[in-house]
């Protein structure tokens, strides 16, 4: 996601946070969606993951669309450790698709899925410096949606894969237990792994500006 959505998504998350402490009715309609969930899933114990999944990995090819919002049903469904591990193989799924998109479609292609004005600044970016430290702290720093960016420059899969699923794992972490902090109305634990994500994103865009200057 860009900076604005990520915005967007985390004012939307912290409204509805609030509104989940706040309200027993609104505690008692989210409980009642993830019983009949949770149901569905014990129904189709394979088809109920596959969903999760796809909508993860969507998030990582659409820049509009955000998976983050399900993590706390899909913690009722399925547990902590399973969701994040749910999250995570969709998170990197995407990432790995939006590359082949890249790789194999090429730039005319890219450029009607991706925003254009973003694309260009990102190969920019990655054209110039693209050694393994650089390529990090991009993944790290922007949206996963640079994977089609990966693509278009043939930059090496493996390492994109590697370093995909190392750039998503402080998220996946952060994503998960702070569901499970909405879950339990822990306030502290919530706002505490927002700003860490926020935290991570920043330190990340130094290092990059600061690595690119060299």
């Amino acid at each position: 996601m860009h900076k604005k959505q990520i915005f967007i998504v985390g004012a939307l998350l912290l409204f509805i946070f609030i509104l989940f402490a706040s309200s027993a009715i609104f505690q008692d309609v989210f409980f009642r969606v993830t019983d009949k969930l949770d149901a569905y899933a014990h129904a189709h114990s394979v088809l109920g993951p596959l969903v999760f999944v796809g909508f993860a990995a969507m998030s990582a090819l659409l820049s509009p669309f955000s998976s983050v919002p399900l993590v706390p049903l899909a913690i009722v469904v399925w547990g902590t450790e399973t969701t994040a591990l749910l999250l995570l193989t969709g998170w990197v799924l995407g990432g790995g698709i939006s590359y082949s998109i890249g790789y194999f479609l090429g730039y005319p292609v890219v450029q009607k899925i991706a925003p254009k004005r973003n694309l260009e600044k990102w190969m920019e970016t990655l054209s110039e410096k693209i050694d393994i430290s650089v390529a990090f702290l991009f993944r790290l720093a922007t949206p996963s949606e640079t994977g089609y960016v990966f693509g278009t420059l043939h930059y090496s899969f493996w390492k994109y894969m590697c370093i995909t699923l190392v750039a998503e794992l402080p998220f996946v972490y952060i994503a998960v237990y702070g569901g499970e902090a909405f879950i339990n109305v822990g306030w502290i634990t919530f706002l505490t792994l927002g700003l860490s994500w926020l935290l991570i994103v920043g330190i990340a865009l130094y290092l990059l500006d600061k690595r690119l200057k060299r």
